[in-house]
């Protein structure tokens, strides 16, 4: 899969450089000079980028705007900020923007393209269609764990989840909203020794920063206004 990469930097002779070296490593490159150019380019849609290097000074539109204007347009597209400055505040203020990450100009060429292939099999994981399951034995596997579907993606889903289930040790499970974490949750737990043990899902982010230590840790009656009985913690529960 060939990539296409938008580079923005005022700089003409990085610019031509780094797209030279981009181009030659089998990247489509389309280097522009200014944010307000970049930010049409993603919007009109007319080249499907999957990454994009934005340089953080710039005249004009900052770098930190772009990236922010740029991932409203294209949410799925993977910026790196870029600069020659490698202070804290050139970091934060792009990755803050929406920034997956944050590159020095003067980073080598190989630790670069280290990078650059890294992120690029993770785009083509998430991009690569699904191939439907012709075998019965894994279609029957994904319908063991309460799932439903028939990919070999969720068929490996299924056997990861028997494979962890009998584990005391913790399970870390990532994704973005929305593409069933808890689901996986509570399939290892229906699956492990705990099976008869209550699966307490607990949003976080939805506690309030003055209720996080009674939710999580719990309270007895009349320890604080509105304490009106006892109150078991998520982590004894």
């Amino acid at each position: 899969m060939k990539h296409n990469i938008l580079l923005v930097d005022d700089n003409e002779a990085l610019r031509n450089s780094m797209s030279a070296f981009l181009t030659d490593e089998g990247f489509f490159v389309r280097a522009v000079a200014t944010g307000e150019e970049a930010i049409a380019l993603v919007r009109q849609k007319f080249i499907p980028f999957s990454m994009a290097f934005i340089d953080f000074h710039m005249p004009g539109m900052k770098g930190p705007e772009v990236i922010r204007q740029i991932k409203e347009h294209n949410s799925n597209l993977l910026v790196f900020g870029l600069s020659g400055d490698d202070s804290d505040d050139a970091h934060n203020q792009s990755l803050d923007s929406g920034a997956a990450f944050f590159i020095s100009k003067d980073t080598t060429d190989a630790k670069l393209l280290g990078i650059l292939h890294r992120n690029c099999r993770d785009i083509e994981k998430k991009t690569r269609p699904l191939e439907i399951c012709k075998s019965s034995e894994n279609i029957k596997l994904i319908e063991s764990v309460g799932m439903a579907g028939a990919s070999n993606s969720l068929a490996e889903v299924a056997r990861l989840i028997l494979k962890f289930a009998p584990s005391k040790e913790s399970v870390l499970i990532r994704g973005e909203n929305g593409t069933g974490k808890e689901k996986i949750a509570r399939a290892i737990h229906q699956n492990s020794p705990r099976r008869l043990m209550p699966f307490i899902a607990v949003n976080c982010a939805a506690i309030p920063e003055s209720l996080i230590e009674s939710e999580l840790f719990g309270h007895e009656k009349g320890s604080f206004t509105g304490a009106g009985k006892d109150r078991v913690g998520y982590f004894k529960a």
